[in-house]
């Protein structure tokens, strides 16, 4: 799978319909925000978490010039409210798939990063890009599974 945007329709009912627009789908091991520590370890953490932002940002750009012509466009649901899926899907270790085989697959992935780390990350990554800001974000879901390889999936819609 290249760097480039795998494009997926997905249609939620949830009581009342959710308008999602195309999945999202970064081949990258998810990770949480950092938190700014004053320690050298912190500014490698930092600047890992900045570098992750960026290529969520640009891939998102790429996704919403991709999905409307190839122009340009606004900031998607701009100053509605919006909900944010996340799908963080981590490969397990070697010693772990020899210990759990392929039976791990699509479990629940109860390590670290926390989700509400890679929920903050995300948000602060598509904002100016996908809405105005993150406080537009009413309707949060984080899901963390194993997963044959590593994957962060983004799915963003208007409840």
């Amino acid at each position: 799978m290249s760097e480039h945007t795998v494009i997926q329709r997905l249609v939620v009912a949830s009581g009342d319909n959710v308008t999602l627009w195309p999945a999202l789908h970064i081949p990258r091991r998810p990770m949480g925000k950092a938190r700014a520590r004053n320690d050298t370890t912190a500014i490698h953490s930092a600047d890992t978490t900045a570098l992750m932002e960026r290529l969520i940002g640009n891939a998102m750009r790429r996704h919403m010039r991709t999905q409307f012509d190839d122009t340009p466009q606004p900031m998607i649901a701009k100053g509605r409210p919006i909900m944010l899926r996340v799908h963080a899907k981590f490969a397990p270790s070697r010693s772990a798939f020899e210990k759990y085989g392929s039976g791990i697959y699509g479990t629940f992935h109860t390590e670290t990063p926390d989700a509400s780390n890679i929920l903050k990350l995300v948000e602060d990554a598509l904002n100016g890009i996908a809405y105005e800001d993150d406080k537009q974000v009413v309707m949060p879901i984080v899901i963390k599974t194993w997963a044959p390889i590593d994957e962060l999936v983004i799915t963003i819609g208007e409840p």
